[in-house]
């Protein structure tokens, strides 16, 4: 009886095993625009950053992102995994598609969302906006299915917006949100956007960030840079569905000295008006443990590779220029991320930013390196208490101290004796 009992406990509790379900959830990742056309939001700034390819970027690191969560245990029953529809893979004028039918990919393929990416601009030769817009079908406060017969409400399009919008500007360092319906952010009381306009299942539009504010166009052209806003989008989605984050977390920072400002436009009393520094080495290493460190190297691409392996680099026989788009858009042959130009992985400089992804939890030491300027030594505490850390950084000029202003100026006939005389020196002076 006692083996009848033991057998009978053993099938059971393997039928119980068996009972665990898998909820996949379907995700149709959409890059905004394609190609280089006038309508892809040609460069606005020396820095040469298309929006085409940005979007193309972020969007081929979500995809990686997704995949590489894997599937993992939402409880005692169930499962979660995501699986990805693209509605590009490509950034040639034939990629970009009509918008009609970038709906038709996400409801022919049953998608539980569709995400369309972009960045913004204001059309200003001088902007200084420098905020993230999340965008969802319907009025403003309001979220509906656009593409169905009487615009069922979708409250979750609203709530990922919400949550999406926060962790872009976490990972951006933007200075604010806002989240709005196509019905009532374009005026027309109705659906509007086309992305939108035949959409039947839920969807939103993000706008990270905007691409001619002129410190955000060159962070742009780092690729990595990129990488932590789909880090950001994929972390959304994960909330969303209540599923868990990664056990880690991304460290990212800006480094910009005080000696020097930038020359173009920059917000109001924020600290892009400090020239950001080039050539950065950046060394992190658990504290204890400096033989398991990390390096960051500025000017550089370090992630791209490893999220964005569905798009190929072009090669040195390429016929590819960046000054003839029209040979490169109707050239099947290639893909390739020229980024505007001096080199396939875009002008990447003039940024000052740096990213170390999926760190470990725990105290760390950081080190700052750059040509021209002193070495410094920080430290950062990471915990699961968030998922997005900054650490900006100010580097000190290693080149002798010299005098930039002076009162009274040079020639003055003369000087009241009651007046004082002030020495103004390039670098921060112990007095």
């Amino acid at each position: 009886m006692k083996k009848l009992i033991i057998i009978l406990f053993i099938i059971s509790s393997f039928l119980v095993a068996q009972e665990i379900d898998t909820v996949t959830y379907k995700i149709c990742i959409n890059a905004g625009h394609g190609g280089h056309t006038s309508n892809d939001r040609p460069p606005s700034t020396p820095a040469g950053y298309w929006e085409s390819e940005g979007n193309l970027t972020r969007a081929l690191a979500l995809e990686t992102i997704f995949k590489n969560y894997g599937i993992v245990d939402v409880n005692d029953t169930t499962r979660a995994k995501f699986s990805i529809v693209m509605t590009r893979r490509h950034n040639r004028h034939s990629d970009n598609l009509y918008l009609s039918s970038i709906c038709q990919i996400a409801n022919s393929n049953n998608s539980d969302w569709m995400q369309s990416i972009h960045s913004n601009a204001t059309g200003l030769t001088a902007s200084t906006r420098h905020t993230t817009l999340l965008l969802y079908p319907g009025p403003t406060g309001d979220s509906r299915i656009n593409g169905l017969a009487g615009y069922p409400k979708a409250p979750q399009e609203m709530a990922l917006a919400s949550i999406m919008a926060n962790n872009i500007s976490k990972a951006l360092q933007t200075t604010g949100t806002s989240l709005a319906g196509d019905w009532s952010f374009y005026g027309t009381g109705k659906p509007y956007l086309g992305v939108f306009r035949t959409l039947q299942v839920p969807g939103t539009l993000s706008e990270g960030t905007f691409h001619d504010y002129y410190p955000e166009t060159y962070r742009l052209q780092n690729l990595d840079f990129r990488i932590n806003e789909s880090w950001a989008i994929a972390i959304s989605f994960f909330d969303q569905f209540n599923l868990p984050e990664p056990e880690m977390a991304n460290l990212a920072g800006i480094i910009r000295t005080y000696e020097e400002k930038v020359n173009y436009p920059y917000g109001a009393g924020s600290n892009d008006q400090y020239k950001p520094v080039d050539s950065i080495k950046i060394t992190i290493y658990p504290v204890g443990s400096p033989d398991s460190s990390r390096i960051y190297n500025g000017n550089t691409t370090m992630y791209i590779d490893k999220y964005t392996p569905q798009w190929s680099q072009i090669t040195s026989g390429s016929p590819i220029s960046s000054t003839n788009w029209a040979t490169i858009d109707n050239n099947s042959d290639y893909d390739y991320y020229m980024n505007g130009y001096n080199n396939n992985h875009g002008y990447n400089r003039n940024n000052g930013f740096y990213l170390f992804d999926s760190l470990a939890y725990g105290s760390y030491v950081i080190i700052y390196e750059a040509p021209g300027f002193w070495p410094d030594t920080g430290s950062v505490t990471i915990d699961d208490s968030k998922f997005f850390w900054t650490k900006n950084h100010f580097m000190v000029s290693s080149a002798p101290p010299y005098v930039k202003t002076n009162t009274p100026k040079a020639n003055e006939p003369e000087h009241p004796a009651w007046e004082p005389i002030v020495l103004g020196f390039s670098h921060v002076m112990d007095t």
